[in-house]
């Protein structure tokens, strides 16, 4: 009686665990999704700043009156590419490839 109790409580548990786990995946996607999204609106707020100021918008995050190493610990990589007359800005972010050094606790 034992025995079988606890292969329902496993197959429940597994049951859960496929149900669940999809749905936390999706929920932590939109999440960084929008963290993404705040970060980029971030760029945009400064690039006008230093639009407003020399007339044409820059690539260099380090021009953008933030710290550039504050940047580069976030788990995206940010890349801006500026029109040739620099009237124009597009700002991308990508995820950073997840490390896999893990040394233990």
């Amino acid at each position: 009686m034992k025995i079988r109790l606890l292969i329902y409580s496993v197959l429940f548990f597994i049951y859960l665990l496929g149900f669940f786990v999809p749905t936390f995946m999706s929920r932590q996607g939109r999440s960084l999704q929008s963290e993404a999204k705040q970060h980029l609106g971030i760029i945009a707020k400064f690039e006008e700043a230093y639009f407003s100021e020399h007339d044409r918008y820059t690539a260099d995050l380090g021009r953008l009156n933030s710290d550039p190493v504050k940047w580069n610990a976030l788990k995206y990589k940010f890349k801006i590419t500026v029109s040739p007359d620099g009237k124009e800005f597009v700002a991308t972010a990508r995820s950073k490839p997840v490390s896999n050094n893990f040394t233990g606790w």
